[in-house]
């Protein structure tokens, strides 16, 4: 998995998807609804400008350069559309009008029926924001095919808002509530801080993960964000957990 914004320069990553490809795996692709260049999130008119048509042509060369790629390509279009720490989210009509627009681009005009939409919020956090709810956003059975899901454990030392959280807390609620639509179900983007219960907390996820038949895969976020002063993801952050996690890989016979 990777992320790419709408910069016009940035067409269907043709060659990176090869190079995963080639590694029997599948492209995944987080679809960031602005430009690097221009990311603010007090800007609130990207949406607007996809549903004005803005895009149109964008996302039909796109679509096309993808349809000739002939392998499976999933794209988290928006994700975390619920979460009000980026330009598109918490605008449900807008999104999803955006949405079943470029899906309609995507897989009937261009016919890129390779390309597979993960509809990806994230976790409810709050049930006292509304607008956290995740079937605000749901653009309908007809023009999703996969359904993701983004959580973290952000620990004690992140910030004032956050503690640690065991995988169950972070999650069930979540599972449950998108369990009612019908296209598999991966946890999208899933990690937890550094801390001396990360090797625990893996342990738990990955023991819960294997028993739990409404998830179909997970996607570990293995990265340390430094500069923005993020937690330390990675899963060699300590010995332990990296070991339980080749365990996991690896089983013993």
């Amino acid at each position: 998995m990777f992320f790419q914004d709408l910069s016009t320069r940035r067409v269907f990553p043709r060659s990176t998807a090869e190079i995963i490809h080639s590694y029997a795996a599948t492209t995944v692709i987080s679809q960031e609804l602005w430009t690097w260049r221009e990311r603010d999130s007090k800007d609130r008119t990207w949406l607007k400008r996809i549903n004005q048509g803005d895009y149109d042509i964008y996302w039909k060369d796109w679509a096309i350069a993808a349809k000739d790629f002939q392998h499976r390509v999933v794209l988290r279009f928006g994700f975390e559309m619920n979460g009000d720490w980026f330009a598109w989210g918490q605008q449900p009509e807008a999104f999803i009008r955006a949405w079943r627009r470029i899906h309609e681009i995507v897989r009937k005009e261009a016919g890129a029926t390779n390309v597979e939409f993960m509809f990806s919020p994230n976790i409810e956090w709050d049930a006292n924001k509304p607008l956290t709810a995740i079937e605000l956003y749901y653009p309908g059975d007809a023009y999703v095919q996969l359904l993701g899901l983004d959580g973290y454990n952000f620990g004690d030392d992140h910030s004032p808002w956050h503690r640690w959280q065991e995988y169950t807390e972070i999650f069930e609620q979540s599972i449950t509530k998108m369990s009612q639509w019908p296209q598999p179900l991966y946890l999208a983007e899933i990690g937890t801080a550094h801390g001396p219960l990360k090797a625990r907390w893996m342990e738990e996820f990955l023991q819960s993960f294997q028993t739990d038949d409404r998830l179909h895969g997970f996607i570990y976020y293995n990265y340390a964000d430094r500069k923005n002063n993020e937690p330390n993801w990675k899963l060699d952050s300590d010995p332990k957990t990296l070991k339980t996690f080749r365990e996991y890989l690896n089983p013993t016979p």
